[in-house]
């Protein structure tokens, strides 16, 4: 498991974060930019993003994400949070997003849970997931120093999964700092010297919160 460290920046204050980040010696570019689209899933009742506003210590996100809108690849994604540590299981698809039942993608008829164990499996097996939130916004890729991964987000768009086909986009970027315990003192020194907080971000419930199906932000 890794550090995942989320610091939200509005749109006015974006030049601050810039400058702050081009005046980094051991900052550069990890590879190309790309544009990101994820579906996310949860109970009707949006069970797992309750859990997740509650606090409770070890939660999950069911996903699926595709790169520069190419469908025909797209990636079965679950994260587990475990207090400021992360993880990420990434399973690859063989079948096209367009021609495939997307409530059945993490269902029990889901071809990755032969693949799953422990709470994963228990909840595909027992939840009634089903796709409630597509977010979509492009990502630039750093890495400081050769250790700490720094991922920048630009303002993302949200969209419910369902007949309404209301679409908003969001007045924050999101940089995301990821680390080893083993480069901690590297990474908080990047997190310290910077003009913004760090704070418990997720931008699954902000979108469910914009567009008022939960209350959060």
């Amino acid at each position: 498991m890794r550090y995942e460290i989320k610091i939200p920046v509005q749109k006015n204050n974006i030049m601050i974060m810039d400058e702050y980040l081009n005046s980094l010696k051991g900052l550069k570019k990890h590879h190309d930019n790309r544009f990101l689209c994820s579906i996310y899933y949860d109970t009707e009742k949006l069970s797992l993003a309750r859990l997740n506003i509650e606090g409770v210590s070890e939660r999950y996100k069911f996903r699926v994400r595709w790169y520069d809108n190419n469908k025909s690849k797209f990636n079965y994604e679950i994260k587990k949070r475990k207090n400021k540590f992360g993880s990420k299981i990434i399973f690859d698809s063989n079948i096209n997003l367009d021609n495939t039942k997307i409530d059945k993608l993490f269902s029990k008829e889901s071809p990755i849970l032969k693949n799953l164990n422990g709470n994963e499996k228990f909840i595909l097996m027992n939840y009634n997931l089903l796709p409630k939130l597509k977010i979509s916004y492009e990502r630039k890729y750093f890495i400081y120093k050769d250790k700490v991964r720094v991922t920048y987000d630009c303002p993302p768009e949200y969209e419910l999964m369902n007949n309404n086909s209301t679409k908003i986009t969001d007045n924050n970027f999101v940089i995301e700092i990821k680390f080893s315990e083993d480069n901690y003192s590297e990474a908080m020194k990047l997190i310290k010297n910077n003009y913004f907080s760090a704070q418990r971000y997720s931008k699954y419930l902000k979108g469910l919160s914009l567009m008022g199906k939960v209350q959060y932000f």
